[in-house]
């Protein structure tokens, strides 16, 4: 992961995408120092206008086709993914397994086992992205304070 600030002097072509209520992403371009940056694609919905400065979390260093999170300096708003959502879903996951368990500890005895290596491989995913969706939004907040 690298975090870039960068100055955006021109931002054309800003598409906002709404897939569903809870699933928005914005793509947009922008020149920054003469060099132009094409189809850059970020969670949410952020109002992006030349003269910004953003903080961006890239995947890859230089890489602007794969921004993680960005920050815009003159709002403070961050557009990252969220970490209470994956918390709140391995937390229903987790009450679907228990359910689940009790149901197996009485009429498959044999079958438990297999059920709860299956939880703790989604539990590990969301867990992962928990984690991951933390690390970014604390890199983007990294030189604000």
């Amino acid at each position: 992961m690298q975090t870039v600030t960068i100055r955006m002097d021109r931002v054309f072509d800003v598409q906002p995408k709404n897939f569903s209520e809870n699933t928005r992403e914005t793509w947009f371009s922008f020149e920054s120092d003469g060099e132009k940056y094409f189809s850059i694609s970020v969670k949410g919905n952020p109002e992006l206008i030349s003269g910004q400065t953003i903080t961006a979390v890239l995947d890859r260093e230089n890489d602007w086709q794969k921004v993680l999170g960005i920050r815009i300096h003159e709002t403070g708003k961050i557009h990252a993914p969220h970490v209470d959502l994956n918390l709140w879903i391995l937390l229903l996951i987790t009450f679907f397994a228990g359910v689940l368990y009790m149901d197996l500890q009485y009429s498959r005895p044999d079958a438990v086992l297999p059920a709860f290596f299956g939880y703790l491989l989604i539990a590990t995913f969301f867990v992962h992205n928990a984690v991951f969706a933390k690390r970014i939004r604390r890199a983007l907040t990294a030189d604000a304070q």
